[in-house]
C-alpha cells in the first residue's frame, strides 16, 4: 500500500522532499532498514519537505539511529555513535520546534539515551535534576523516571532513588511501571537500613503483584 502511494506521488509530481519522506516511511516501518530510513529522512529535511511533516521526519530520523543502537553493543564505539547521533537530532528537533507533544517525546527519548551514556554519579544527579525540572506532562515520563530511579539504585544513591520512585508512584500509580517502582522503592529503603518501611513496601508489592517477575526474587 505504501509503495502504491509512493508511486502515486511520483505520478502526481510531488516534491522531492515528500517523495523522500514517503520512501523513508517504507524503509522505517516496513523494511526495518533504519540506515536507509535515516538517510531518506535527512534528505527530505534538506530539500523541500512540507512544513507539516518536518517535525515527524526529524523525530523518526533520530529514532532510526536509536533503533540502530539497540542492534549494537551499547558500550561499543558504534552503539555509542548511534546514540550520540540520536541525541543530537532529538535536541535539534526541540530547538527548531520548542513546543508540542513530539518535542516533549524527543526530550524524554534524549534523556533516556543520555542516562545510558552517563557513568559518573555527579553527572547522573545533574541529568536527573534537569529532567525533573523540564519533563512535566511529557508522554513516556513514567518510563524515564523508572530508568532514572534504577540508575540511582545501581549507583547505590538510595536517597535519590527513593525520591524518584515515590514521584513515579505519586504521579503514575496506574502505569505498568508502578510495580517495578514499588519493588525497587522497597529495596532502596532497605539500602538505607529502613528495614520496617522496606518490609511494608515489599509486602504491598507482593500482595498486589503475585505474578510479577520480581515476586520470585
Amino acid at each position: 500500500q505504501k509503495l502504491a502511494l509512493l508511486v502515486g506521488d511520483v505520478i502526481a509530481q510531488k516534491s522531492k522532499g515528500n517523495l523522500a519522506y514517503r520512501l523513508a516511511e517504507i524503509y522505517f516501518f516496513d523494511l526495518k532498514d533504519y540506515n536507509l530510513a535515516a538517510e531518506q529522512y535527512a534528505y527530505a529535511l534538506s530539500v523541500d519537505l512540507e512544513d507539516v511533516l518536518r517535525p515527524s521526519a526529524w523525530f523518526k530520523q533520530a529514532q532510526s539511529y536509536e533503533l540502530l543502537a539497540l542492534r549494537e553493543d551499547k558500550t561499543g564505539a558504534q552503539g555509542i555513535a548511534y546514540m550520540s547521533k540520536a541525541i543530537a537530532l532529538y535536541d535539534s528537533l526541540a530547538s527548531h520546534f520548542p513546543a508540542g507533544e513530539i518535542t516533549d517525546q524527543a526530550f524524554v527519548n534524549a534523556f533516556t539515551l543520555r542516562l545510558q551514556l552517563t557513568k559518573k554519579g555527579e553527572d547522573l544527579r545533574t541529568l536527573g535534576t534537569e529532567f525533573l525540572s523540564r519533563s512535566s506532562g511529557a508522554r513516556g515520563r513514567d518510563v524515564a523516571l523508572l530508568l532514572l530511579g534504577d540508575s540511582y539504585f545501581s549507583a547505590k544513591n538510595f536517597e535519590s532513588a527513593i525520591l524518584t520512585y515515590k514521584l513515579l508512584l505519586e504521579k503514575y500509580s496506574d502505569r505498568e511501571t508502578a510495580p517495578s517502582a514499588t519493588y525497587h522503592l522497597g529495596m532502596s529503603l532497605d539500602g538505607i537500613m529502613e528495614k520496617d518501611s522496606a518490609l511494608q513496601v515489599i509486602d504491598r508489592f507482593l500482595s498486589s503483584n503475585p505474578n510479577h517477575l520480581y515476586s520470585a526474587a
